[in-house]
């Protein structure tokens, strides 16, 4: 009897291989489906970043483009000649041709520019301008001086 036992052993034996192989195929088959879905999350993050690159690629092209074109207006503006250079800007020495006259006071000009409020103004500005006058007058402005 011991070769019957013997046979029931190795049944046994075979029985737990069979139940070990099917929980590994049942194992694999579940891999194989969570892989599946990996894949799957893979392609839509892909193409998630594909689409934010173009994007980026757009803004950039854009930025390059707007960058160009002020790197073009700012070489303009530094080939065009300064204020003071202009014929129609009275230079330091046609200062005693400006002049006007505020509540019958007449004001020549001691400068030909100065800086008021953090701008730079002209002694042809003020000249033209009665807020800019008011204003230098009330300051006592060393500018101004009457004439």
């Amino acid at each position: 009897m011991s070769r019957e036992k013997e046979l029931l052993e190795q049944v046994d034996q075979l029985q737990a291989a069979l139940k070990s192989e099917k929980e590994i195929s049942l194992e694999l088959s579940e891999n194989c489906s969570k892989l599946e879905q990996a894949n799957q999350e893979i392609g839509s993050l892909k193409a998630a970043l594909i689409d934010e690159l173009e994007k980026t690629k757009a803004e950039l092209a854009e930025a390059l483009e707007a960058n160009k074109i002020l790197m073009k207006t700012m070489e303009d503006l530094s080939t065009m000649p300064d204020a003071a250079e202009k014929p129609s800007q009275p230079s330091s020495t046609n200062l005693a041709a400006l002049s006007f006259t505020k509540d019958g006071v007449k004001y020549g000009f001691n400068f030909g520019k100065i800086t008021h409020k953090k701008m730079p103004i002209s002694a042809a500005e003020v000249a033209v301008d009665e807020k800019l006058q008011d204003e230098l007058i009330a300051l006592k402005s060393g500018m101004l001086k009457v004439l």
